[in-house]
């Protein structure tokens, strides 16, 4: 080869490699600035229809159909729907239904409560929607698994004008995690702050009571019996009133202490973590109630009172549950020590809630003669239970009802 040929030959090569390095920079340019996201699928609606007999219901029931326009074949699979209420209580939630084209085995649920809606989503066997078909029939039933009501008044998705299927965008289609149907529903409200425990102290100034502001302060008092019996374990009544509602008619009615009788028995309970189940709570009537136990109930009712400026008083009615007419604070079940325990640890519960002001030791005790000295005696377990009291209870009441 001579010269002029190897000139030429390495003239090609450079020229080559040139092509080479310009074309992959260029196939790198383009993906560098390929970042346009495939735009949202168009053509796809709900259509709903309200299936609740009551605002007031054991189960929320939107049922659905899914319309396709898209131009295009759509799997479920990909596809989510969210459902936006406002859940009261704490219990378990499922996904059932009347009634689906696809099967009942074909879709699930997905609760999020703290979010604001429930998602529901449809397996690879629910297989597609055809361009310009639909899904069929959805009647989905969304429950508590204790059966309890909900109270759908405030749901954003809730509208029981639609009483045949129709276009609906208060439920939101996702596709491929996209938005592509419906409005948002706004988040859940933000939990309440509670009221401060400490701001609203009464105290004793000569022979009045007064308040944290000097005001002479004078209590009237009721009495809402049901923690100290086995077959409550609660409030009496809420199977037929709504607890909210009956305190701040007791406020109104000119009331500001309400005396609770409880028990030793369950209070211990309490201390050693078990969960006690409360009777005779109507959840159509009570639906923040639902799922919750019974020293849930206690506290919730606590918090409650503070809103209003009500006042507790714990009553130790009994040793034991429905013990109460045996008139002493012991038996063969609850030990002298049992009792003095179960009032240090409701006490320690309660020490800085301003809202308890006061514990009354033992509803009517009765005893011997005898037993007033002895290591049972009532005085003596009043003095173990009250030498502690600057500690325990800087700022409560001890009340003893007279001995029988």
């Amino acid at each position: 080869m001579n010269q002029k040929q190897s000139k030429k030959s390495l003239l090609s090569v450079l020229t080559i490699s040139v092509l080479i390095v310009s074309c992959l920079f260029s196939f790198i340019s383009v993906n560098a600035d390929d970042t346009t996201e495939e735009p949202a699928l168009e053509g796809l609606s709900i259509h709903y229809m309200d299936g609740s007999l009551d605002v007031k219901y054991q189960s929320m029931r939107p049922y659905i159909i899914i319309y396709n326009n898209s131009g295009m074949d759509v799997n479920m699979a990909d596809l989510r729907v969210r459902y936006y209420y406002e859940k009261e209580g704490t219990t378990e939630e499922v996904l059932t239904s009347f009634y689906t084209a696809i099967g009942p085995n074909n879709i699930f649920g997905e609760f999020h409560p703290e979010l604001g809606y429930a998602e529901i989503g449809f397996t690879d066997g629910a297989g597609a929607i055809k361009d310009g078909g639909n899904s069929g029939q959805m009647q989905l039933v969304l429950k508590k698994i204790s059966n309890g009501y909900y109270d759908q008044s405030n749901d954003y998705s809730y509208d029981p004008s639609f009483t045949d299927y129709a276009e609906y965008d208060k439920m939101t289609l996702y596709y491929k995690g996209k938005l592509v149907w419906g409005k948002e529903g706004p988040p859940p409200p933000p939990e309440p702050t509670p009221p401060p425990n400490d701001d609203d102290w009464l105290h004793v100034e000569g022979n009045l009571i007064k308040d944290s502001k000097g005001n002479t302060v004078y209590l009237t008092g009721i009495n809402w019996f049901g923690f100290e019996t086995d077959g409550a374990n609660g409030f009496y009544g809420l199977n037929k009133c709504n607890l909210e509602d009956s305190l701040d008619l007791m406020a109104k009615l000119g009331f500001n202490i309400i005396r609770i009788p409880i028990s030793a028995e369950i209070i211990l309970q309490w201390k050693n973590g078990e969960r006690v189940e409360t009777s005779f709570v109507n959840t159509y009537e009570n639906p923040r109630l639902d799922g919750l136990s019974s020293l849930e109930i206690l506290d919730y009712t606590i918090n409650h009172m503070k809103k209003n400026g009500l006042k507790v008083m714990l009553d130790m009615h009994g040793a034991s549950k429905d013990s109460y007419q045996d008139n002493l604070w012991y038996n063969k079940d609850v030990t002298m020590e049992d009792f003095i325990e179960a009032w240090k640890w409701i006490t320690e519960r309660y020490k800085d809630d301003d809202t308890v002001i006061a514990m009354d030791l033992k509803n009517e005790p009765t005893e011997s003669s005898q037993a007033q000295t002895s290591q049972n005696g009532m005085a003596p377990t009043t003095r173990t239970i009250g030498k502690g009291q600057p500690k325990l209870l800087p700022k409560k009441y001890l009340q003893l009802t007279r001995i029988f």
